[in-house]
């Protein structure tokens, strides 16, 4: 799986028009480390531009996605 990671404050997201995060950890899955702290951000309009510039100024690269 190619993936990065990314993290950010749970309450700026929640500032999002039409976005909300729920916690989701990460348990007793063979192909990934638990992860109590993993979460997902729903929403409507995640291309929007207004989210995606709202989204860029939030989430911070943690772990590059490889490639």
């Amino acid at each position: 799986m190619d993936c990065g990671v990314y993290e950010a404050l749970v309450g700026q997201i929640r500032t999002v028009p039409g976005q909300s995060v729920v916690h989701s950890p990460i348990q007793n899955d063979a192909s990934m480390r638990d992860n109590r702290a993993h979460c997902d951000v729903i929403g409507p309009d995640q291309d929007d531009p207004e989210v995606k510039r709202l989204f860029s100024r939030y989430f911070a690269e943690v772990i590059p996605v490889p490639g």
